[in-house]
This record gives structure tokens, sequence and C-alpha cells, in this order.
């Protein structure tokens, strides 16, 4: 795949002079911070209007094209001169599988802002970008207690709250600091995966501590 036409000096001189009239990109658009409240960001429509008066008088054209890929679409964007010279970029998307249309639409948006802004030289504000990972977190999250719950229901030997403090503790005492690090440690002891903690019988448990320990005695459990 090609990325620019043979000879672009037409096409950097007419983007030269473009950029010196670019405006800001004004923000106009309010995304939600949950507890941190509204932050206000320069949306794709800001964007354009900020660039399009310049780039029409310098007899340049952007032409941005979703297109299939492996594991989803890619946007594909082109600065095309009237010369005939041209430059273009790609950003791959992957594929959906939350949001379905709407969400794959959101995010072609977000991507043509990010596109356009980057092939034009412009700057802006990333507070969207911040919103889609708080969203991203709290998708998380849910998921997380959404397994806990599972494993919990499932469980039919499930631990006290006290020897559940108990294997955490241990944990940390053997340098386990993230859920992924203590459940890595959980698995290869039990050889099988673990995905939470509420999925260990009251057997496993004593098992694992008592072999942390180094001896029955000392474990309570």
């Amino acid at each position: 795949m090609e990325y620019q036409s043979n000879e672009i000096g037409e096409l950097a001189a007419a983007l030269a002079a473009a950029q010196a009239t670019f405006t800001f990109a004004a923000k106009d658009s309010t995304a939600a911070m949950g507890s941190a409240g509204k932050r206000k960001y320069a949306d794709l429509q800001s964007v354009l209007e900020a660039v399009r008066e310049g780039l029409t008088a310098n007899g340049l054209a952007v032409v941005q094209a979703p297109m299939p890929a492996d594991n989803g679409i890619k946007l594909r964007t082109t600065l095309a001169h009237k010369s005939g010279q041209w430059m273009a970029s790609e950003l791959c998307l992957p594929q959906d599988k939350m949001g379905g249309v709407q969400g794959m639409g959101s995010a072609l948006t977000y991507a043509r802002r990010y596109a356009l802004a980057a092939m034009v030289g412009i700057a802006q504000d990333d507070d969207d970008g911040e919103t889609a990972m708080a969203e991203s977190r709290k998708a998380e999250k849910q998921r997380v207690q959404q397994v806990r719950q599972q494993a919990k229901e499932q469980n039919h030997d499930a631990p006290s709250r006290e020897m559940l403090q108990a294997l955490m503790a241990t944990l940390k005492e053997r340098g386990c600091k993230e859920r992924e690090e203590y459940l890595a440690e959980l698995s290869a002891f039990f050889q099988r995966e673990v995905k939470s903690s509420n999925e260990l019988t009251r057997a496993e448990i004593s098992e694992y501590l008592n072999a942390c320990n180094g001896a029955a005695q000392d474990n309570p459990f």
C-alpha cells in the first residue's frame, strides 16, 4: 500500500500556506466525566471548520474512507492537492464487540477527528479520550465484579471472609500487588486457571496457606 505520490513538493507548499490560516478548533462539545463533572472538547465538526477554509483556498482536499481490515476496519485519510499530488495515512480500529454498529460509528468519528488533525497539523484537546478511558475502566470493573459473583455462587464450599483476608495478606507478602499477579500465583499453585479467589474452596485456601507458612500449625484455618 502506497502512502504518497512520487512528488509532494507542491502539496507541501500548499499545506504550509494553509497551516498559516488555520484557526483553533472550538471546544463546543461536552463529555461527562463521572464524579469529575463535565469537560469540553473539540469535536470532528469543530476540527473541520478550523481547517476547511485554509485547505480549500490552497487547492487541498481531505478524503477519509473506512476500509475492511482483518480484525475490524481501518480508516484511510488522504490529503490531496489540485496538482494530483497526495499523501495518506491509515488508522486501524479493532472489531467492536460491545457497542455494535453504533459503537463502531462512535469509534470511527473519534478516529476521523484524530487522523484529520494529525494529517494537517492542528492541535486539539483529548478530553473525550479521557472519557473513553474512564468508560473502559468502568466496564472492566463491572466484568471483574461479575466474575467474582459467579464464582461465589458456584462455590459450595466457599471460604469465610477471614480466610480470604488471610489469603490476600499472604499474597501481598509474596509480592503480588495487582489482581493479575495474585491470580497468576494461585493458578500456578493449583495448576489450573483461577479467575477469582472466590472460586477457591476452604480446603484449597488452607492448602495454599499451609504451603506458604511452611507448617500446618501456623494456619488457624
